[in-house]
């Protein structure tokens, strides 16, 4: 039988989302980033990918990744760290970090210019991770929730566009001032480093017993 014309937009819908995500993973392992599949409807991968040895490193491996998630292992070794600070409610967490000495204005420029993974839509509860490098020579968990869940710290994965939130069902994107990045727009790469005043506050908030480097 003949496809018809919403078969064929939905075959050709499918083949688009699942070669933009080859893509995607092919330009994060050529930028050096380690990554692991995440199943469909989860946000983390397994535990089999806390073992560096497990992990995709190389762009030809991006064949292996179209049809899952895929998640930025976080590089945790000496020089420089990676991770992720997402906020699962902005307001919230911003009063959270204000309250602990974070300049307010600082704060809204960040969230305002730097490059940020949001599945927003319309009607869409506001959330953004923003991706940082810093030293690692302070102990951290692994994942941090404050404020009562509206932030969360993660320096073991983070879930990468173009993933589907497990929370929302959107598709992940990255924005810069409110608008998508182009598909070839790889301002993503360029990692700020986490600022003194948020580390500050995250390691006031750690469990001692639950660091790790």
């Amino acid at each position: 039988m003949t496809p018809g014309p919403y078969e064929l937009r939905m075959q050709f819908d499918n083949f688009w989302q699942q070669e933009r995500a080859r893509l995607s993973a092919h330009d994060y392992l050529a930028h050096g980033w380690q990554l692991a599949p995440v199943p469909i409807g989860h946000r983390y991968p397994n535990e089999s990918f806390a073992d560096p040895e497990n992990r995709f490193r190389h762009p030809q491996e991006s064949t292996k990744l179209y049809l899952h998630g895929v998640a930025l292992c976080h590089a945790r070794g000496l020089g420089r760290a990676t991770c992720a600070l997402r906020f699962r409610d902005t307001p919230k967490a911003s009063r959270w970090l204000v309250d602990r000495g974070v300049p307010a204005h600082w704060l809204a420029h960040l969230l305002t210019h730097s490059v940020q993974i949001s599945s927003c839509t319309e009607g869409a509860k506001e959330e953004a991770t923003l991706l940082f490098w810093r030293n690692p020579a302070e102990a951290l968990p692994e994942l941090l929730p404050v404020a009562d869940g509206a932030l969360v710290f993660e320096t073991e994965a983070t879930l990468l566009p173009p993933s589907v939130n497990p929370d929302s069902g959107y598709t992940l994107k990255w924005v810069q001032y409110g608008e998508p990045l182009r598909w070839n727009d790889t301002n993503w790469a360029r990692l700020p480093k986490l600022p003194a005043d948020i580390e500050g506050a995250l390691l006031s908030a750690a469990p001692a017993s639950t660091a790790v480097a």
